[in-house]
């Protein structure tokens, strides 16, 4: 039975860790020489092996990669392909969508940027209200519409977190404040009652381990390749479009380092 806790513990130990709102990173001193790809295990180390921008952990994120991103991309900044403080551990899907966007500097100067764990502190910039994360700034805002920080798979990963956390306190704390509570505080009419169901709920304390296993096993399969996945939904999705077009027309040049094909001469 310890050992079920034990592993309860750890991955809710894992979980606060990876918290969206918890920490800011703190980057280890490296070599300055190496090519960008023998950075990855500093990278995993120093980003707790959570995604940089949805927190999406390696253990949550089975069905996908998770890669070097090059926060000011490599077409428009080859100097700093290298260089570490340029690179973020994150998961596919958010590298994917982040792409080679690169905001102009004077919608930069607005905060219409991507977030940076390692300078941003990530409680100003967003507050999670139930399994949604909101923004609270331009940075906040801009992030979340460019990476679709509010896209299913992650909201039920933030689902299965709250659901770990609660289940493990009410077992680890929880049955243990029972045990431990002098019966003899209670008030006399009430002892006799408080005594069954004290004795009850301490009876079935293996019970609430095999619901933390069930959860656990939950938590160990991947949100992102179940059969039922919904896609997002079409007004979120026409709203959340409806943003970043509005967001970039405001600050007229190049968004990214995408340059168009050159036509061929017949």
């Amino acid at each position: 039975m310890s050992g079920q806790n034990n592993k309860s513990s750890n991955v809710v130990s894992m979980m606060n860790a990876a918290d969206p709102l918890a920490y800011k990173v703190t980057r280890s001193a490296v070599p300055t020489t190496l090519e960008y790809k023998a950075y990855k295990r500093h990278l995993r180390k120093d980003f707790l092996w959570s995604c940089a921008y949805c927190t999406i952990m390696e253990s949550e994120a089975q069905a996908v990669r998770m890669v070097i991103d090059h926060y000011e991309p490599v077409i428009l900044r080859p100097d700093l392909s290298n260089v570490y403080v340029n690179l973020m551990y994150a998961c596919d899907p958010c590298n994917a969508r982040k792409g080679d966007r690169c905001p102009p500097l004077a919608a930069r100067v607005e905060g219409h940027r991507f977030f940076r764990p390692d300078e941003d502190i990530r409680i100003e910039h967003f507050t999670l209200n139930g399994v949604l994360i909101e923004s609270e700034t331009n940075v906040g805002r801009f992030t979340i519409d460019f990476l679709d920080l509010n896209r299913r798979e992650l909201q039920r990963i933030r689902g299965l977190r709250y659901r770990l956390l609660q289940s493990s306190t009410i077992v680890n704390e929880g049955i243990m404040a029972l045990r431990s509570l002098p019966r003899d505080q209670i008030a006399p009419e009430l002892r006799a009652r408080a005594n069954r169901v004290i004795e009850h709920l301490v009876a079935r304390e293996p019970d609430f381990v095999e619901d933390i296993d069930e959860l656990l096993r939950a938590y160990a399969s991947s949100p992102l390749i179940d059969d039922d996945e919904l896609p997002e939904d079409a007004a979120a999705k026409k709203a959340r479009l409806e943003r970043m077009g509005k967001t970039q027309g405001m600050f007229p040049g190049a968004w990214s380092g995408r340059r168009k094909k050159a036509t061929r001469k017949k």
